[in-house]
């Protein structure tokens, strides 16, 4: 049984209309890597799927159950697969002096330093700011990962059938189209009220409904694709 749900979309295209009286943030040159592992995709011969799973930094144990079961898979068939967790870090100007925690990130690098999996850059580390670590993410492939084959975006508590995964690429979905998305497709409208973790202002969005999306639990791409994704919100300039 798959645990997934998988099916071949078009990629959507990215809306560059500008929004205005927004707050920015920088381009995405701004956003460096302040704790790396340049070398998890390198001496690979095989066809490569890195897959590149978005963690909150306390997630210590959502981490661990991942490296013990399906992020334990190295490689199966004639696929090479690799993982990354990235994080964003701590700014004691946002959440101040009181909440900064000093051992978090000694814990973090120490767990960095067992598993060389722990991807962090210098973008302050918060829900909202998930856009960011997507982007964050597609950098760090295109940079250091660029040779994969395919893309696997998901979360840490997420449960991914990797031998199903592999078939289903193996089968299905390979060789990739240089902008293949495939993804469960979803439609919703914007949650409007109180502090709805995905609240979204009128001012930020003004329709009723988003246009169909991809689930961001779990998706396959290409590098090709994150780099049009990433150039395509560079050539509007900013990141809202």
């Amino acid at each position: 049984t798959e645990i997934y749900t998988l099916s071949l979309h078009d990629a959507l295209p990215i809306s560059t209309a500008a929004t205005p009286n927004l707050p920015k943030y920088l381009g995405m040159e701004d956003f460096g890597f302040i704790q790396n592992n340049e070398t998890v995709c390198s001496q690979i011969t095989s066809p490569l799927i890195i897959t590149v799973i978005h963690s909150a930094r306390h997630h210590f144990a959502y981490r661990k159950a991942i490296r013990d079961t399906w992020g334990s898979v190295t490689a199966h068939k004639t696929w090479a697969i690799r993982k990354v967790f990235i994080l964003g870090s701590q700014n004691v100007e946002v959440d101040g002096p009181e909440n900064y925690n000093r051992t978090l990130d000694q814990e973090i690098e120490k767990e960095h330093i067992t598993h060389g999996d722990i991807i962090i850059s210098d973008f302050h580390d918060s829900y909202r700011n998930l856009t960011i670590k997507h982007l964050v993410g597609y950098k760090w492939v295109l940079k250091y990962c660029s040779s994969a084959v395919f893309v696997v975006k998901t979360d840490d508590d997420m449960f991914i059938n990797i031998f199903e995964l592999v078939s289903h690429l193996s089968t299905k979905l390979y060789a990739p189209r240089p902008r293949q998305i495939s993804c469960h497709q979803w439609e919703d409208t914007p949650k409007r009220y109180g502090s709805h973790k995905w609240r979204v202002s009128h001012d930020e969005y003004s329709e009723d409904s988003y246009p169909p999306f991809c689930v961001g639990a779990a998706y396959i791409t290409t590098p090709a694709r994150s780099e049009e994704h990433t150039s395509e919100l560079q050539s509007h300039h900013d990141i809202v």
